[in-house]
């Protein structure tokens, strides 16, 4: 009612989208907005080689630590653009 005199819509119009939101809402998770498989495809599962094809884009670019695995690399995203496009 308190809904009502604050809107000022009929109570039972308040009663009735109530009802209609309850039962779209039966089935949806509680502590989350979409439902199982709701998200979009992450992007290794869109193209399963991103991860070749980036270390190939930047591979004359990588530099590392032989004896320790680390890895780096020494282009800046813009010009990684720039030079992917020239290619």
């Amino acid at each position: 009612r308190l809904l009502a005199q604050i809107t000022g819509m009929n109570v039972e119009t308040i009663r009735r989208g109530r009802r209609e939101l309850d039962r779209s809402l039966e089935g949806r998770p509680v502590h989350g907005v979409r439902l199982e498989g709701g998200r979009p495809p992450l992007v290794e599962e869109k193209d399963p080689d991103i991860e070749r094809d980036l270390a190939a884009l930047v591979e004359a670019e990588t530099g590392g630590d032989p004896m320790g695995g680390q890895k780096w690399v020494s282009i800046r995203p813009t010009n990684l653009l720039t030079s992917s496009v020239k290619r």
